[in-house]
């Protein structure tokens, strides 16, 4: 498969009749996705809504998760709202340090708009990778983009970062940033608990090192059930700023490391609004935790 070969459905096309699929592409493409989009993938302005819109639907014929759905691929996990420092103080930072020769690797990537957004500031492409358990999210990403001249495929890596023997082993104790957006939240605490540990593994052991990200939080941490069943998520573990620590505290204790956890909890994004049901994950108890973790 090429890098402009967008994957095909190999079963009946998903009904976009759900709760977690938003029509509305125009409202929802923040400034800095669209400068990115005009400006580094030079695609024209009057074809935005007409391009975000056709490979959106490719790509919910494949994958109709919420993340599809509600086009949160038009945010950014690392540059999007004020926390911890300021967010976009995060940002510059971290561009610094790939700048100056570090590695970055998305876990969840998706479509990988964190990496162009680095790629696109000046980060050296040599310092972005990103991973994903689908791998077809991959060329929906380079379709998105139209940068498969910039960015070479195998800077994409489909894994299971669960499983130690996978291709992400090569990275690991060499990075200096992980990246992850809404990707604790689909798991349950345990599982969350292995997840940080393999961060851990994959990060250089020295101070500085960090993990940065978001995820569905909730003001009284805990398992929720999720609308999203159909999408392939049942019950989730939702934390808040409490429970986040402790986690990372448990992590380090199993792991000999030291962390500082900083996170801020904000309420749920407008476009979530129509999913919103009390008692599960996007009712009005549910927050955005953001989040960055640093090696002490």
């Amino acid at each position: 498969m090429t890098a402009l070969q967008v994957p095909q459905p190999d079963k009946e096309r998903p009904s976009k009749d759900v709760a977690w699929y938003n029509p509305d592409v125009e409202s929802n493409i923040r400034p800095e996705m669209r400068d990115l989009l005009l400006n580094y993938s030079k695609i024209p302005a009057e074809d935005l809504v007409g391009h975000i819109t056709k490979v959106r639907d490719a790509a919910w014929d494949i994958c109709p998760y919420p993340t599809v759905g509600l086009l949160l691929f038009l945010d950014f996990g690392i540059k999007c709202t004020d926390l911890p420092e300021p967010r976009a103080q995060l940002h510059t930072s971290i561009l610094h340090t790939l700048m100056q020769g570090g590695k970055l690797l998305d876990v969840g990537c998706m479509f990988g708009q964190d990496l162009r957004k680095m790629v696109y500031e000046g980060a050296p492409v040599s310092s972005v990778y990103g991973t994903d358990l689908r791998g077809d999210y991959f060329p929906l990403g380079y379709a998105l983009f139209k940068d498969e001249t910039i960015i070479p495929q195998d800077h994409f890596i489909a894994a299971d970062i669960m499983d130690q023997a996978s291709p992400l082993c090569r990275f690991d104790g060499d990075l200096d940033v992980i990246s992850t957006k809404d990707v604790f939240h689909c798991f349950d605490y345990a599982t969350q608990i292995e997840l940080a540990m393999r961060f851990v593994a994959l990060l250089k052991p020295r101070p500085g090192s960090r993990a940065v990200g978001q995820h569905v939080g909730h003001i009284s941490a805990g398992v929720y059930p999720t609308a999203f069943k159909d999408a392939g998520l049942a019950n989730m573990f939702l934390h808040n700023d409490e429970s986040f620590t402790r986690m990372w505290e448990e992590v380090g204790k199993k792991t000999g490391s030291r962390w500082r956890v900083e996170s801020r909890m904000w309420k749920i994004k407008p476009h979530w609004e129509p999913v919103q049901v009390p008692g599960q994950p996007r009712g009005p108890d549910n927050r955005t935790l953001l989040f960055a973790v640093e090696r002490l």
